[in-house]
């Protein structure tokens, strides 16, 4: 139930690392009727490429239980998505683009679905930066519940002066702060792995 700031290398199981915890969580805590409505878990990814990655492995992860999930990014027909919310009465699991969940969000009546949001995930939160994404993600998470309401994580291979920016914005105060990459030790050249509480 922290709120976590994870620094770990592409490639390394960072989705099922995340995934895993809040499906768990979710499906422990919650009924279908608790849920109903309801978007519990979001998740933001830089390009449609890996948001389609990430519903593929929240798809399998959650094939025996009662969660849908559901995948939004630009460049499609936006009506293909609001015709699945309306099936399913919003996805237990969302994931997706910044533009195309602002949109969502701004437009298309997400921003009430988000109400009971359990868990929201920045993943890849440097490629969000470096493509330009900072101003979606500001909107986007003023049109979210406030943070003191839910889970939030953040995931970055690399850890800039904008992401210890954003993660005062996104994160509860005493959020932990997880390098799985560590830092090069000069005399042996080994990765030293460090783990640290803020």
């Amino acid at each position: 139930g922290d709120d976590a700031l994870v620094k770990a290398k592409t490639g390394t199981g960072k989705t099922l690392g995340f995934l895993i915890p809040a499906v768990n969580r979710l499906h422990l805590n919650t009924t279908p009727n608790d849920r109903n409505g309801i978007v519990s878990i979001l998740i933001i990814s830089p390009t449609r490429e890996l948001a389609s990655q990430i519903e593929e492995e929240a798809l399998q992860l959650t094939s025996f239980l009662r969660l849908n999930v559901q995948c939004c990014f630009g460049g499609t027909n936006i009506k293909k998505d609001l015709s699945k919310f309306r099936r399913l009465n919003f996805p237990d699991i969302l994931v997706g683009t910044p533009g195309r969940v602002n949109d969502l969000l701004e437009n298309h009546g997400l921003q009430s679905a988000m109400s009971g949001l359990n868990c929201l995930i920045l993943d890849e939160a440097d490629r969000l930066l470096d493509m330009g994404f900072r101003p979606d993600l500001t909107r986007m998470l003023n049109m979210l519940p406030t943070k003191n309401t839910r889970q939030t994580l953040l995931f970055s291979a690399t850890m800039p002066k904008d992401i210890m920016k954003m993660s005062n914005f996104a994160l509860r105060e005493n959020f932990l702060h997880i390098d799985t990459v560590g830092k090069e030790d000069q005399d042996t050249h080994k990765r030293v792995p460090q783990y640290v509480t803020v």
